[in-house]
């Protein structure tokens, strides 16, 4: 994926930002290389490298770069296990962007909140969050993952065929634009589960072996070991796809 060839090109831009005294530019490439560490499924190195950037641009007073970090910080937080803490700082991520009027921020804040809620097992919380983050999305780019967080969240809670629908929406999206540069396997593995909770076996495996072969190819594109063998084992709807395409498939498949 992309990511993975922003991050030395990211940590590279920062370094000489830095070193030129560019503080807000040193910031803003922080921000990058904490996208592309966390997006890696490296949320530990994430969380560092945001914590770092929210300080910075608190010591520059620059609220958007402040809310961009919190941004990230909050699902990669939550992403090692720590929802609660993760929730609290997502939150004042969402309530910082509608502050500002930043529809991007809301929208994105609210995407990962839903996610974060879905961590938690809060299913109805976290579908009410994704579909407001699908009603203020200005992109498909924005409004496909919003649309599998709430099918994902509609079927833990047992609710498979309203789980399609917002699946299939999702797909919609996907496929009218090609390709994603986030959320692009959550989209395809919660496609694929979706078909399945509804009894369409032959479309699930279908799907599956789809969203194996399109997420080893994007992982072919990994040149550093460690970060393809994190972006695939990491990741947990990477780690999904390749488990549920080896129970469903076997090995012939």
């Amino acid at each position: 994926p992309l990511v993975a060839r922003l991050l030395d090109a990211f940590v590279t831009a920062q370094a000489m930002h830095a070193a030129a005294g560019n503080a807000r530019w040193a910031i803003g490439m922080l921000h990058g290389i904490g996208n592309c560490l966390l997006h890696l499924g490296l949320p530990a190195r994430a969380e560092r490298v945001h914590g770092e950037q929210i300080a910075s641009a608190e010591r520059i007073g620059s609220r958007s770069l402040v809310t961009l970090g919190l941004i990230n910080l909050g699902l990669a937080i939550a992403t090692q296990g720590r929802a609660t803490q993760g929730e609290a700082v997502e939150r004042a991520a969402l309530r910082e962007g509608i502050e500002a009027g930043s529809r991007c921020f809301e929208v994105v804040a609210r995407l990962y909140l839903a996610r974060i809620l879905l961590m938690a097992g809060r299913t109805t919380e976290a579908e009410a969050e994704a579909l407001r983050a699908v009603g203020g999305a200005f992109s498909r780019n924005l409004s496909a993952p919003a649309w599998a967080v709430a099918a994902s969240a509609r079927l833990q809670a047992g609710r498979p065929v309203d789980g399609l629908d917002a699946a299939v929406a999702a797909m919609a999206d996907l496929d009218a634009l090609g390709s994603l540069e986030e959320g692009e396997e959550l989209v395809r593995l919660v496609y694929a589960e979706s078909l399945h909770a509804n009894g369409g076996a032959a479309e699930a495996h279908a799907a599956i072996r789809t969203a194996r072969d399109r997420l080893l190819q994007r992982a072919d594109l990994i040149t550093e070991p460690e970060y393809r063998q994190s972006f695939l084992e990491n990741v947990p709807e990477n780690a999904r796809t390749l488990a549920l395409a080896a129970e469903w498939l076997g090995s012939g498949g």
